[in-house]
């Protein structure tokens, strides 16, 4: 009976097997980079108007009033809050 010399396979299957593994992580790296790359939007911006007036406790106290009577929550859609979550 005539014997194969099978010595160089196994070399050859697992130089194919970490092949593999690596496209494998590859891919699901560029599918997670993909996936934060389109759900991320950059937050919306308010225009912010400098007042360099402000010298004492008085003029501090006052913007503090008018920032605490801003409605900061107008525009906010709890609806599509709720679509995010489900």
């Amino acid at each position: 009976m005539r014997k194969f010399d099978q010595n160089g396979v196994a070399h050859i299957g697992l130089i194919v097997v970490i092949i593999l593994v690596l496209v494998g992580v590859g891919f699901v790296f560029w599918r997670v980079q993909n996936q934060a790359s389109e759900s991320t939007e950059p937050a919306p911006t308010a225009e912010v108007q400098s007042d360099d007036s402000i010298d004492d406790e008085a003029d501090l106290a006052d913007v503090e009033e008018e920032l605490n009577q801003t409605d900061i929550d107008a525009d906010l859609d709890v609806s599509e809050l709720d679509a995010i979550i489900e």
